[in-house]
């Protein structure tokens, strides 16, 4: 078996947050770019990290408010026994 090489300008590893748009950038500049991903494509930030736990924090603080606004309901007969 012959192994085959392809000449690059660039190796860009990984493809998160820095590797994406200087691996655009130097594409669009004319380049020959070889993007090398270990695991998820985007990077950590956008599947595992950042953004997940962004909507998980959000979602936590929409329950917590959610559960105390219910306790926050005077019971159905408060205006009938309280004096205004």
């Amino acid at each position: 078996m012959s192994a085959t090489f392809k000449e690059f300008d660039a190796i860009v590893v990984g493809s998160g947050q820095g590797g994406n748009p200087i691996a655009f950038a130097l594409a669009d500049a004319g380049w020959q770019i070889a993007l090398a991903e270990g695991k998820h494509v985007g990077g950590s930030c956008i599947n595992t990290g950042c953004t997940p736990t962004k909507t998980m924090i959000a979602s936590a603080r929409i329950a917590h408010l959610t559960s105390k606004a219910a306790r926050q309901i005077p019971p159905r007969d408060f205006y009938r026994t309280s004096s205004f």
